[in-house]
């Protein structure tokens, strides 16, 4: 696994202060992963050094085994979003566009053609 970004710095840290750093994980190979984020807390006398490590089976499209119910609930999501825009909201602007140009522009274009017997 390969992390983005690799390391997060916080300059002056405050006593009773809640510090959250965010990492996206890459996978590169299947199988059993293990990932670990040390942080260093590093005083005038002292080093601090907290470790947490968080084991991951992936399958062979390198999802993570058991699947989660928020991944279902990711891929029912974006599957049900694809179709509705493609099968929905796109035909019915196809369909209102239509509408618009037959009954407002293609009636005053044809207008402007028909010349006025005098």
């Amino acid at each position: 696994l390969v992390a983005t970004p690799t390391a997060v710095i916080i300059n002056s840290p405050q006593a009773g202060q809640v510090y959250t750093a965010s990492f996206s994980m890459t996978p590169y190979s299947i199988g059993y992963q293990r990932a670990v984020a040390d942080v260093i807390l590093t005083t005038k006398t002292t080093n601090i050094v907290v470790s947490k490590d968080v084991s991951l089976q992936l399958s062979n499209d390198k999802v993570v085994i058991p699947i989660t119910s928020a991944y279902i609930f990711y891929k029912v999501v974006m599957y049900l979003s694809i179709v509705i825009t493609f099968f929905v909201i796109i035909p019915f602007g196809l369909y209102k566009t239509y509408m618009y140009i037959k009954t407002h522009v293609f009636p005053k274009w044809l207008e402007s053609r028909i010349q006025v017997p005098r």
